[in-house]
């Protein structure tokens, strides 16, 4: 009978390109955390044109990164347990729904509410809709949940990172520091 190797046991696992990121995801992964954390501190400082003039700029890249990330898959997990893995790869799916649906809504709500699109008083438009009371009240609500997601999402992305970096060492962390050709 032959034994069945898992994604975990290959040898060599830091050179296994499944088990690790390309370096347009690593480019990417920090560039929308990047985006993320100024579109955070926009709002948190009630800089309303400035959040919604970079959310207009940001919206589609963060789309295109939540999508490429889908597209491409993820990298094996490390040999850790099954229920801390699945755990993990939720939180990052919980991250992904988050960005995806904030950028979608923040484009959605100047047509929705009839007001113009502003990107540093250098371009402005106005969509031809006139609104919808019901639809922006929805939007508004996604946003604004997609929005208070992102916090605790986070803290355990960051908690899962250094459960990696400090107690189990196996070298995950530097999965989006170093790149590696072929990656996810």
């Amino acid at each position: 009978m032959t034994e069945t190797l898992l994604p975990h046991d290959v040898t060599n696992a830091k050179k296994d390109p499944a088990a690790n990121y390309s370096l347009v995801s690593v480019i990417n992964h920090w560039l929308g955390a990047l985006a993320i954390l100024v579109m955070a501190i926009t709002y948190q400082f009630e800089l309303h044109s400035t959040h919604l003039s970079l959310g207009i700029l940001l919206a589609l890249p963060l789309i295109w990164r939540v999508l490429l990330r889908l597209s491409r898959g993820f990298p094996r997990t490390p040999d850790q347990h099954p229920t801390i893995s699945f755990l993990e790869r939720l939180i990052i799916i919980g991250l992904l729904t988050a960005i995806l649906l904030l950028a979608i809504t923040g484009l959605l709500i100047p047509l929705l509410s009839g007001t113009q699109y502003n990107i540093f008083n250098l371009v402005v438009w106005t969509a031809p809709y006139s609104g919808s009371p019901a639809a922006l009240e929805i939007t508004l609500s996604i946003h604004k949940y997609s929005a208070m997601a992102l916090l605790p999402l986070f803290v355990l992305h960051l908690a899962a990172f250094t459960r990696h970096a400090f107690f189990n060492k196996n070298g995950n962390t530097l999965r989006m520091l170093k790149p590696l050709r072929g990656g996810k």
